[in-house]
């Protein structure tokens, strides 16, 4: 399925344009790992999700899988900007972008002061893919 770091099984996924010969060489990859650290928890909020999730392409420019009751993890690039976030659709974990359109390194900048319930702060996100990515 693509996902073995030790198999040259990569799967190509539908082309996103916008990264196409930069980041993604051997074409728009199909699955995506993005990598959490050190997020920290705010006050009252459950865990963050810290650690390794695959997800699959939803769009050309679109990685994403559920998380929790309505929210979602994902990689998005599709409308300019580099976006990587986190939220379980009450609480929001990490947010991070940048207007570079292909960039795969995210720090968070959500904060738990005001607003919305922020369920966390601090840490980065990485994002991999091809034999590279380890489930």
């Amino acid at each position: 399925m693509g996902l073995d770091p030790e198999l040259d099984d990569f799967i190509i996924g539908d082309e996103c344009g916008g990264c196409s010969g930069t980041i993604f060489l051997d074409g728009t990859p199909k699955w995506v790992e993005i990598v959490f650290k050190d997020i920290v928890a705010c006050p009252g909020a459950p865990a963050p999700p810290n650690g390794s999730h695959l997800l699959p392409q939803a769009f050309p420019c679109t990685w994403f899988i559920p998380f929790g009751a309505t929210g979602s993890i994902f990689w998005d690039f599709s409308t300019g900007d580099s976006v990587a976030g986190a939220g379980d659709g009450t609480w929001s974990f990490f947010l991070g972008s940048n207007i570079l359109l292909c960039k795969t390194d995210f720090t968070n900048f959500l904060t738990c002061n005001g607003g919305a319930p922020k369920g966390g702060t601090g840490g980065t996100a990485e994002i991999f893919w091809g034999p590279t990515i380890h489930p």
